[in-house]
């Protein structure tokens, strides 16, 4: 492990993306196809960045992957289901891994999450919308991705106000030009006029938002949320990456408890807590 100095005093980089969908009217099959709607949150101390972003390109020329594609946890699982139906065609953003089974990119995300551990400092925060809509009523989606970026930033802030000098930086994976422009409007509004955190101290005045193909930082944070997803929904190899490796990067309180620290549910409620804990202990045990 490379040692960095300023450990205390340090910039982060927190690199956000996104999984699954919310609507704010769910029918059944939305429901079948989105039980969840997922943000992960990456916090890596700045002066791992250019160590890990050498290391993923590494990994990516050791798989046989070009340097220049994105591998998105997605595409596991469309391209196994276009094998099975035979409809894998070159049309497909994805069939440039035609000649990659299941396992092959299954191990290829392993290893690149696998790279987190040789970080002294990194931390994954979750904030997970339920949508089942006895759980979660007919709330705005502009107000679900306001109130999600708002528990990322409390947590973020919260994370690394051990010291004056520390900063964090956000960049998210843009998802379209109308919802761009209200999160960086929320994030604006968050920023200046805080809640029960009076003043982000922590936090630079703006995000970003970084396309995921030119960013190894957003493309781990895809892994991050996809694995996550995909074990709440009971897939076997999604739930041993989460429990080996994700798991030891889940924030946690100083009694170990990662419910409202590293888990978050959106909105609060105590019935959809205590749905996420028993699922994530059943995951981890």
């Amino acid at each position: 492990i490379i040692e960095p100095k300023g450990e205390f005093m340090a910039t982060y980089f927190v690199f956000s993306d996104e999984t699954g969908c919310y609507k704010q009217i769910r029918n059944d099959k939305f429901l079948k196809a989105h039980p969840f709607f997922i943000r992960a949150s990456l916090i890596i101390n700045s002066n791992y960045w250019l160590m890990l972003n050498q290391k993923f390109y590494q990994v990516k020329k050791c798989y046989g992957i070009p340097a220049e594609k994105e591998v998105k946890w997605s595409y596991i699982w469309s391209l196994k289901k276009d094998r099975e139906n035979e409809t894998l065609s070159k049309d497909k953003d994805y069939y440039f891994l035609k000649d990659f089974t299941e396992d092959n990119l299954i191990e290829f995300v392993k290893s690149c999450l696998g790279l987190l551990t040789e970080c002294s400092y990194c931390k994954i925060i979750y904030t997970i919308t339920l949508n089942d809509p006895n759980l979660t009523h007919r709330i705005d989606v502009q107000e679900i991705y306001r109130m999600h970026l708002q528990d990322t930033m409390q947590r973020i802030e919260m994370e690394i106000q051990n010291d004056d000098n520390n900063l964090a930086i956000l960049f998210l994976d843009p998802i379209n030009n109308n919802t761009d422009y209200l999160i960086r409007e929320s994030y604006r509004r968050i920023y200046l006029s805080g809640d029960f955190i009076k003043k982000y101290k922590h936090i630079k005045d703006s995000l970003s938002f970084e396309l995921s193909h030119h960013s190894f930082g957003i493309q781990l944070a895809d892994y991050c949320v996809g694995a996550f997803n995909s074990a709440l929904k009971g897939f076997s190899k999604s739930t041993d990456i989460f429990r080996t490796i994700l798991w030891q990067f889940v924030r946690k309180g100083f009694d170990g408890n990662f419910m409202g620290y590293g888990v978050v549910e959106v909105p609060k409620n105590q019935k959809v807590r205590q749905i996420l804990l028993e699922k994530i202990n059943n995951l981890i045990l």
